[in-house]
């Protein structure tokens, strides 16, 4: 496990490295940061430590950065963070899963669905559906402050529920908050979906 952690340390201060400041910051903006925090951000180890203190990145989870660092083109950074990936979390998930197919309950939320959800979860459901995710009113704050649109409001929220939860953010858990929040015919397609 120490060994692990120390090739995840060392492969975000090589990542972090790889960014320059324009960069960096270029990234930040991306991101459901606070703003005041945001302004902060003004190098790649910043923007790492930011990222995992809002639980966007963890030993376990480097995604949401492996996306960010293809979509800019970053290779060089993306490929040593895929390397991680590859060496100690792909492995470790499969060492530890049966090869019978996940169940419902336990499989990983797919982040096409958000896509779908964010534009058929109303604009006054979307804040009691992030509190039933368990996402803080401040978090949700932001997201509201920092996006404008209705659609894209949701669509951050999920991502961030599911960058906070890593493999815990289900269908299982995303369905009954769902239906908790009284979206009884959302909770069914994300019930099918899961499928």
């Amino acid at each position: 496990m120490a060994d692990r952690k120390t090739n995840y340390r060392t492969v975000l201060a090589d990542v972090a490295d790889e960014l320059k400041d324009d960069d960096a910051k270029r990234l930040a903006f991306e991101l459901p940061i606070p703003r005041a925090e945001r302004d902060k951000i003004n190098d790649g180890i910043t923007l790492i430590d930011e990222m995992e203190k809002i639980k966007m990145i963890s030993e376990d989870n480097v995604d949401q950065l492996l996306e960010r660092l293809k979509n800019r083109r970053h290779n060089v950074a993306a490929t040593k963070l895929e390397g991680y990936k590859k060496n100690h979390i792909t492995s470790q998930e499969s060492e530890s899963s049966s090869s019978a197919e996940m169940s419902h309950k336990s499989k990983k939320v797919d982040a096409s669905l958000f896509q779908t959800l964010s534009n058929e979860i109303r604009p006054k459901d979307w804040v009691s559906v992030g509190r039933k995710l368990n996402i803080s009113d401040p978090k949700l704050d932001n997201i509201k402050e920092d996006y404008s649109n209705q659609a894209e409001r949701v669509y951050q929220m999920l991502c961030l529920w599911s960058q906070c939860n890593g493999r815990e953010a289900t269908y299982e858990v995303l369905e009954m908050a769902i239906g908790d929040a009284g979206l009884k015919d959302l909770q069914e397609k994300v019930h099918t979906y899961g499928k």
